[in-house]
């Protein structure tokens, strides 16, 4: 009886996971040398963002849409404020002003809140 292709693949990767790879084996990208552990992502990192993200969000409430619309611009795509004011359809002083300003509130909002803030 013929053994199909798949079966073959798949008992090979069977085969592999019992004797899993180092992630302090080496990997050699171009000129530099890395470990596997480097190319594991770490989603702590990642929660922590979705939290501060999160936290953000609640705390933007505080804001007119303008207001948020140009703190999000500036903190979340990092546009300068130059490229804001283009999109906003107001001065680059006025984005100038509007982040001052809505920080501040921010800040305040947070501190009310007992909510760790950094933009």
């Amino acid at each position: 009886m013929p053994i199909a292709p798949e079966d073959v693949v798949e008992a090979l990767a069977v085969g592999d996971a019992h004797s899993p790879a180092s992630l302090d084996a080496p990997i050699e990208n171009g000129e530099q040398t890395s470990s596997r552990l480097d190319t594991v992502r770490d989603l702590r990192r990642d929660i922590a963002q979705t939290v501060d993200r999160a936290a953000l969000e609640q705390l933007g409430a505080t804001l007119s849409d303008r207001d948020w619309e140009v703190v999000r611009l500036r903190y979340q795509e990092d546009l300068l404020q130059r490229e804001i004011a283009e999109r906003v359809g107001v001065s680059q002083m006025q984005v100038s002003r509007i982040l001052r300003d809505s920080v501040r509130r921010l800040r305040a909002a947070a501190d009310e809140a007992d909510v760790a803030f950094a933009p």
